[in-house]
């Protein structure tokens, strides 16, 4: 399937929406929809990947372009600012439990 210049800067709309609703899925924990979101985000983000643009955009349709590609990178920005944390303390969860899992083992393989 070929884009148009339109179709490009619609994707482009769209993903700037999407990750809009998931930032507000993430300032809510609301992690379902958020993974959702991300999923209909990959969709997006592949078919700009994929297709080729059937011309050039116009000099508009760049600046349009660059524009919505600002604004995802600032909210993706703030997504992460939110989730970088949380996966730290996962991160350092899961650490914990397999270190404790570690000792667990070595004191249980051992007569004392």
């Amino acid at each position: 399937m070929m884009l148009t210049q339109d179709d490009v800067i619609t994707l482009y709309e769209n993903v700037q929406n999407i990750t809009e609703e998931m930032l507000v899925a993430a300032r809510e924990k609301n992690w379902s929809l958020f993974e959702e979101l991300g999923a209909k985000c990959t969709n997006e983000v592949g078919i700009l990947k994929s297709e080729e643009v059937s011309a050039p955009l116009s000099s508009d349709q760049i600046e349009k372009k660059f524009k919505l590609i600002q604004s995802i990178l600032g909210t993706d920005r703030a997504i992460r600012d939110i989730t970088e944390p949380w996966m730290k303390n996962l991160d350092a969860l899961i650490g914990n439990t397999s270190n404790q899992k570690k000792i667990e083992r070595f004191y249980n393989s051992r007569d004392f």
